[in-house]
């Protein structure tokens, strides 16, 4: 699979392949900061809402996952910090 082809432009295909195929990591790392399988789920969604949404143009794999898990931990973390008020 073309991960740059499918982000950079933007291809419906080869981008639910690659969700699917990374969903369930994403989940499973969000997880280990919300400690809820449904909250970490939606956060994970929304990475990748995000990357689909993303203007720019990305040059490597590693970008696009750094993007992917730089968005998770950063909800994660406002989860886990509003949850916590």
């Amino acid at each position: 699979m073309d991960l740059i082809a499918a982000v950079n432009k933007k291809d419906y295909k080869l981008f639910g392949a690659f969700f699917r195929e990374n969903f369930p990591f994403l989940v499973m790392f969000a997880d280990k900061y919300v400690h809820d399988m449904d909250m970490a789920a939606d956060i994970a969604q929304e990475a990748f809402i995000q990357l689909w949404r993303f203007e720019g143009e990305f040059v490597s794999p590693e970008k696009v996952k750094g993007f992917l898990y730089t968005r998770l931990k950063k909800w994660t973390l406002t989860s886990t910090w509003t949850r916590a008020q």
